[in-house]
């Protein structure tokens, strides 16, 4: 949905088990189920570092290849 600048909008974190549809940026290839995903710095998700600098914020839920900004379902983490 488009936002008007300035207007209010309401923000919802997931809890741990709960799904949803997130956008997740073009280029990350989720190969399985429970793939960690992080921000990417312009509101969209991205495969997590497997090094366990990133912050988790779900997991991957489906499998696919989002060649463009994608809608995935995810799990709370």
């Amino acid at each position: 949905d488009a936002w008007t600048v300035g207007g209010t909008m309401i923000a919802r974190e997931l809890v741990q088990g709960q799904t949803a549809n997130l956008l997740v940026a073009s280029g990350n290839n989720i190969t399985k189920r429970g793939v960690a995903l992080t921000v990417n710095g312009a509101g969209l998700l991205k495969i997590a570092a497997t090094n366990s600098t990133d912050y988790v914020y779900a997991y991957s839920d489906e499998i696919i290849n989002a060649a463009a900004d994608t809608l995935v379902r995810v799990k709370g983490a």
